[in-house]
């Protein structure tokens, strides 16, 4: 059910970070709710970090940061609307957890339960119908040869600020779903930069929001 929420919820963000209104923070907020009621928090911890990724570049741009300048009042209220929203439609099922949290046998972290080589994974990108022998157990459906080349012909349009803030973020999550085969991965996890990051047994639901990106792309 969480994984169906995923795109809702990336669509919704979208939407938000176009129009920074009162019903667009509304709808923001029910989508993520209904992608953390599920009870699967891997996807949404994914889905915020795809977020965050895909805002980083419009720091960068002057023309979006100009924009994000004189809208600043509007992106705060509006995103506290949508956490507030959130926080309040899931707190049935939020409070109960952080009280049980400090019980768990992965509050203090829990190790990765696999690791596959990369070329495992890369084969796993190029060749989604792939029923060889070695296809990544994990993830056999990352992508497709035609998914690669139109993400790769995006390029071609990557003046566009928002266009290029997706290629940004689709490669860390891409990376970020790879685990410790990826050196990306390896650096945030062994420096703890992300919260959360070491709370999950396997990485590879980080790859959702990475296809949905590559197929905007």
């Amino acid at each position: 059910a969480a994984v169906g929420w995923v795109p809702w919820t990336l669509w919704s963000f979208e939407l938000w970070l176009k129009r920074l209104t009162i019903p667009a923070a509304i709808l923001f907020g029910v989508f993520t709710t209904m992608l953390l009621l599920p009870g699967y928090p891997h996807l949404l911890h994914a889905a915020v970090l795809y977020m965050a990724a895909s805002l980083l570049p419009a720091v960068f741009a002057l023309h979006t940061r100009r924009d994000l300048f004189t809208r600043w009042r509007s992106l705060i209220s509006t995103a506290a609307l949508a956490v507030v929203i959130t926080a309040g439609l899931c707190a049935v099922q939020l409070l109960p957890l952080l009280e049980l949290l400090a019980q768990s046998h992965r509050s203090d972290g829990v190790p990765l339960f696999l690791f596959l080589f990369p070329e495992l994974y890369y084969r796993g990108f190029f060749f989604a119908l792939d029923s060889g022998f070695n296809r990544p157990p994990m993830a056999p459906g990352l992508g497709s040869l035609m998914v690669c080349m139109l993400a790769a012909g995006s390029a071609l349009w990557l003046p566009r600020a928002r266009l290029f803030a997706i290629v940004f973020a689709t490669y860390i999550l891409g990376n970020f779903g790879m685990g410790l085969a990826s050196p990306v991965y390896g650096f945030f996890y062994d420096h703890n930069l992300i919260p959360g990051l070491r709370e999950f047994r396997g990485t590879h639901p980080f790859f959702l929001p990475a296809i949905i990106g590559a197929g905007v792309l």
